[in-house]
């Protein structure tokens, strides 16, 4: 019958020496009948004993009383965001997917992918310059100028040809262009006008936001809200009509 581990691993040097028990099968040790083994086999010896008398367990992860098994910090739970809050986070996403990467000067950001350009009239997927991002959008609902202020008024100029239509978001205030109805320097920078809606028909401008107004063989487009363009009840481009009165004139 062969000793237990733990006899082995208590036992003088000298009488592991002598007996030279040394090699694991199960839970016993089982001699080759050596007189003297070194004394780093014979600690080896006393670990797999120990390690038989005391088996390693990890301890199990902390768990607070409904059985997450998250660790537990002793912080409070994350409040749940408001209606505000995931608007804007939906407003931001959105700016963020369109934006795609930010470009630097002398490039915008069409599609997700910054190419040469100051305006976004030749992007595909959307013809507005949101100038904080130089993102191209569909959609000035999402823009922002650096310092968090919305830029939600969706503004076409073209050359004094009424032609080659460049369009950018612009604040709200009457005071700023678009709404301000000055297009003296809106064309890159040079003399504008009002893009044209030939023979009157508001489906032909650029922002669905916008009117159709006529003055003999002229047509040209506004944007609802222009100052002194009594552009409000008029027949939009998406099909609503022009209302004035909201604090972001909106054709609704």
């Amino acid at each position: 019958m062969y000793p237990r581990p733990w006899v082995l691993a208590t036992a003088p040097l000298s009488v592991l020496s002598a007996v030279g028990y040394h090699r694991l099968v199960g839970d016993y040790m089982v001699s080759h009948c050596a007189l003297m083994r070194p004394l780093s086999l014979t600690l080896m010896i006393c670990l797999a004993g120990c390690h038989l008398l005391f088996p390693f367990e990890a301890p199990d992860p902390p768990q607070d009383a409904s059985g997450d098994t998250s660790v537990v910090d002793g912080s409070p739970p994350d409040a749940p965001l408001s209606d505000a809050a995931r608007a804007d986070a939906s407003i931001d996403l959105q700016l963020l997917v369109e934006a795609g990467p930010t470009c630097g000067m002398g490039l915008v950001s069409c599609l997700g992918v910054c190419v040469p350009g100051d305006d976004c009239s030749a992007c595909s997927g959307g013809t507005l310059l949101c100038k904080a991002t130089r993102a191209c959008v569909s959609s000035c609902a999402g823009c922002f100028d650096g310092s968090k202020k919305p830029m939600p008024i969706e503004c076409y100029a073209c050359d004094t040809k009424q032609a080659n239509p460049i369009g950018t978001c612009e604040s709200s205030s009457p005071s700023d262009y678009c709404l301000k109805a000055d297009y003296g320097l809106a064309h890159r920078g040079k003399a504008g006008l009002h893009c044209d809606c030939s023979d009157t028909k508001v489906s032909n401008c650029l922002g669905d936001h916008q009117v159709c107004l006529n003055s003999g063989s002229t047509d040209w487009c506004v944007t609802c809200g222009e100052v002194g363009m009594q552009t409000e009840g008029l027949l939009c481009k998406n099909g609503g009509t022009c209302d004035t009165t909201l604090a972001v004139p909106r054709c609704n």
